[in-house]
Order: structure tokens, then C-alpha cells, then sequence
């Protein structure tokens, strides 16, 4: 959902999957997320859910996009070297 977030608003994602949620605008979709989300809250890690193909199905056809627009991104040089400084100073260099 975060990558689905910056190809769609060219923009940092939130980290609340709530906000996150907000790209999904099919009812029966949303509907089968709270269904798994219910069932979250119920069970425990080990518990295991049957697939739900309402739910893969967003998340293959997602994966797409977002690999398809990907590919089209330029790269962007970027300046790390205050980033090396302060790594350089936290360990000790």
C-alpha cells in the first residue's frame, strides 16, 4: 500500500495503515480487509487464515502498477554526504 501511495501522489506514504487505506475505494474489497482485520485482533500469530482472494487479488494487480511505474521513475542524484557525517560521528570515525 505504501508503494501504491507514491506512485499515485508522487509523495511520502503515512505509516498508519488506516491512511494507507484510504486508496482502497471498492466496497467489496474493503469489506473483505475488515473481515481479515476482525479476524487479527481475534487470533493469534499462529493462527492461519485461508487466502482471500478478493484480497490477493488487489495485491497482485497493486504489485503490477506498481512495478510497471516504476520502471518509468528517473532516479534522482542525491547528496548524502551529511548523512555520512553524522554515521562517520555515531560510530566514532
Amino acid at each position: 500500500m505504501a508503494a501504491y501511495w507514491i506512485a499515485l501522489k508522487n509523495e511520502c506514504p503515512p505509516m498508519e495503515f488506516s491512511q494507507l487505506r484510504t486508496l482502497v475505494t471498492d466496497n467489496l474489497l474493503n469489506e473483505n480487509i475488515d473481515d481479515l482485520l476482525k479476524k487479527k485482533v481475534e487470533v493469534d500469530e499462529k493462527f492461519l487464515i485461508a487466502p482471500n482472494k478478493i484480497v490477493h487479488r488487489f495485491i497482485e494487480d497493486t504489485f503490477a502498477y506498481c512495478d510497471a511505474h516504476a520502471k518509468t521513475l528517473q532516479s534522482k542524484p542525491t547528496d548524502v554526504t551529511a548523512l555520512n557525517q553524522l554515521f562517520r560521528k555515531t560510530i566514532g570515525i
